[in-house]
């Protein structure tokens, strides 16, 4: 969401970089349980405001479940080896690039230039015009995380805006793990 505050082009940034495919997952989640709840006696018994609540409710607890104990992250770190290749458009296909955003860690400051090292250990230069907007100031550092938008020339991003992300958030808002490296959410942070 940290994208839609850039204005439109941070809106397209962020439709870039929604996760279509958990939206569709949930969706065909909700028909196959309407559809077993409607063929059974319990959705006759029940109203559907009920059936309705007990749905919402059981995904709530399976995503609190997941998130907990840890199998999200064990089943990323399992996609970062090679492994369930299936799962790949789930957890971080894009890996931190969008046609128009970019998000990474800096790792080397020039003076109208950032190279960024983004989560699958790329490293992208983000140069930075006289028109770029400094949403959370210019006071930039090594090691620090930035997301910019913007469009890319030729092989490198031109940033129209650029913020810094809040210390001690992963690249998708949760809070890094600092053993593992990683952030609670969909992007690893390295």
């Amino acid at each position: 969401l940290e994208f839609l505050s850039f204005g439109r082009i941070g809106f397209l940034a962020f439709l870039e970089s929604f996760p279509y495919q958990w939206i569709v997952v949930s969706l065909i989640f909700f028909l196959a349980a309407s559809t077993f709840l409607s063929r059974y006696d319990i959705s006759y018994k029940k109203s559907f405001k009920a059936l309705l609540g007990i749905l919402l409710l059981l995904i709530f607890i399976a995503g609190a479940v997941l998130a907990i104990s840890g199998v999200n992250e064990n089943i990323e770190n399992k996609l970062m080896k090679g492994k369930f290749s299936l799962l790949q458009h789930f957890y971080g296909e894009r890996k931190g690039i969008w046609r128009n955003g970019i998000m990474g860690r800096i790792i080397k400051i020039q003076d109208s230039a950032l190279t960024i090292e983004t989560p699958d250990n790329n490293q992208v230069y983000v140069q930075l015009t006289g028109d770029t907007h400094f949403l959370t100031g210019s006071d930039f550092h090594s090691g620090d995380y930035i997301r910019a938008v913007g469009k890319w020339d030729k092989g490198n991003f031109e940033a129209s805006g650029i913020r810094h992300f809040n210390k001690g958030e992963g690249f998708m808002g949760g809070p890094v793990n600092k053993e593992k490296g990683t952030g609670s959410g969909l992007m690893r942070v390295h």
